[in-house]
């Protein structure tokens, strides 16, 4: 059995309690099985590491996203529209970062022009505040932004494709609401709903 099937591989092992203090574990752990035993090759994630010192609230993503893309060999792309970020994180990834692709660009415009197949979107761009009013712009635009990007990369999915989807549980809806009804709408399934959704088709 392939050791990615396991509770206790490598990965699991090496960051089991740093992704996000756990809460984010287990719908990562299983967006990436998913991946793997779908023969995915292409992993896209929008929104990379803004702040060194953020590995348990942030979940340092392009971290541990790209240690398995190097490890298994696969094409790994992050990206965000802040070269401060792009910079940090190439700092931080870059004991693995042969296969990372760095992207310095606003998420949607990227995920528009992407030339490839998408098997694991994760989509993380945009700060979503947590305790804002439902009705604050600055959720709604945090939402909207998010939607905007899975309308971009859509034409980019097919049928085994994986989207995870991250700040998701907020009282106020969180950053997912409009993403969440727009797949649902295309008759995607959600496995997992806590921090993150996980969605197949």
């Amino acid at each position: 059995m392939n050791e990615f099937l396991s509770w206790g591989d490598w990965w699991t092992q090496k960051y089991r309690f740093g992704i996000g203090e756990g809460i984010r574990y287990f719908s990562t752990k299983i967006a990436l099985n998913l991946f793997h035993f779908r023969g995915g090759v292409n992993i896209v994630e929008t929104g990379t590491i803004r702040d060194r010192d953020d590995m348990a609230g942030g979940g340092f993503s392009t971290l541990f996203l790209g240690d398995y893309a190097q490890h298994y060999d696969k094409k790994f792309w992050t990206v965000d529209i802040l070269p401060e970020a792009i910079e940090l994180s190439k700092e931080i990834t870059k004991d693995f970062s042969k296969n990372t692709t760095f992207i310095t660009s606003d998420s949607v415009f990227f995920l528009q022009t992407f030339p490839e197949k998408i098997d694991l979107l994760y989509l993380d761009s945009m700060d979503c505040p947590e305790y804002d009013e439902p009705n604050s712009e600055r959720l709604l635009t945090s939402q909207r932004h998010q939607l905007n990007e899975i309308k971009a990369a859509y034409d980019k999915l097919h049928k085994n494709s994986v989207v995870l989807l991250d700040d998701n549980n907020f009282v106020n809806g969180g950053k997912c609401k409009l993403t969440v009804e727009f797949l649902l709408e295309k008759g995607w399934t959600p496995l997992l709903a806590d921090k993150q959704v996980l969605f197949i088709k």
